[in-house]
C-alpha cells in the first residue's frame, strides 16, 4: 500500500504549480518601462515585482518540502526508538 502524501508534500506542490503558472502566464503588457500582466489580467508588475513572486513561490515549494521530509524522517526515528523500547521491555 502507498503511503499518503503529507500536508507539506501537497503545499510545496502547490507552491511550485503556482510559480510555474506565474512563468508560463506573464507576458509583457508595455515596453519603457517594461511592465508584466499575468495572463492579461489585473494590474501591471515591474520586471523586479514579477520575478520576487515567482521567486517567493519557488521559496515557499521547497520550504515546505524540506520541512515535510524533516518531520517525516522524525516520526521515523521516534517510531524506531519506540519499538526498541517495546522490544527491550519484553525481552526483559
Amino acid at each position: 500500500m502507498a503511503a499518503m502524501p503529507t500536508p507539506y508534500f501537497l503545499a510545496s506542490n502547490f507552491w511550485a504549480f503556482c510559480g510555474l503558472l506565474l512563468m508560463l502566464g506573464r507576458s509583457v503588457a508595455r515596453t519603457g518601462p517594461t511592465r508584466y500582466t499575468f495572463f492579461n489580467l489585473g494590474g501591471w508588475h515591474t520586471p523586479a515585482e514579477y520575478h520576487l513572486m515567482v521567486g517567493f513561490c519557488a521559496i515557499a515549494a521547497v520550504a515546505c518540502l524540506v520541512h515535510g521530509r524533516r518531520s517525516q524522517s522524525r516520526q521515523h526515528d521516534s517510531a524506531l526508538a519506540l519499538s526498541r523500547r517495546q522490544c527491550e521491555k519484553g525481552s526483559a
